[in-house]
């Protein structure tokens, strides 16, 4: 059994314990927390609130130990953002914070995008109104560079969405990084390697 935590086949952080006289994996995630159990074919985690199906995908070269010469992050203004037309506002609250925009990208996102920026454990009646949401209009994907990048992002984010008014758990308006490990697999998920590979040392080249 292991008992260190580590990352499982679909490179979630899990750690093995025994459960019912078995060893299974138990789910560390930032979602949730809980014992993962087969039903069917889906894999769900049980919570006060109810289960919750996994829907996600992370791609091993999404997380990989890129060592970057530069602190960035990813900054996705969502479409009630862009749909209200604060695209503009958002960038130049960036710069006011010290922020340097690297590159940015307008783009609708898809199922599979979704999936691989939001790799999580859903509540089924939130899980369909979320993947709706998301696809719903435009959004506009924004690397940024400053230091201590992830860090002042959690700052950025409530008191960008406090100035707009927007508090909700889904249409509020923008999503930061929130940790180096969200980096690389948000930066695979909306840009084409081309737009990250100056931040990006892979492989040591």
């Amino acid at each position: 059994m292991r008992e260190q935590p580590f990352y499982d086949e679909k490179n979630r952080l899990v750690v093995e314990v025994l459960y019912e006289g078995s060893v299974a994996k138990y789910y560390l995630g930032d979602d949730c927390k809980g014992v993962i159990y087969q039903v069917g074919t889906d894999e769900v985690v049980y919570d006060r609130l109810g289960m919750r199906r996994w829907r996600g995908i992370i791609n091993p070269d999404d997380v990989a130990n890129y060592q970057a010469p530069l602190d960035f992050g990813i900054v996705l203004v969502k479409p009630d953002g862009f749909a209200e037309g604060h695209v503009a506002e958002v960038e130049k609250l960036l710069q006011e914070s010290d922020f340097s925009i690297h590159a940015k990208r307008d783009l609708w996102l898809t199922q599979y995008m979704v999936e691989r920026m939001y790799p999580m454990f859903y509540h089924q009646n939130y899980e369909s109104r979320f993947f709706d949401y998301m696809t719903s209009g435009k959004s506009r994907a924004i690397i940024v560079v400053r230091d201590n990048c992830v860090n002042r992002l959690q700052e950025f984010k409530p008191r960008v969405r406090e100035m707009f008014g927007k508090s909700g758990h889904m249409c509020n308006l923008i999503h930061c990084s929130s940790s180096t490990r969200d980096v690389t697999r948000e930066a695979s998920a909306l840009f084409c390697l081309g737009q990250i590979q100056s931040l990006l040392d892979v492989g040591g080249a």
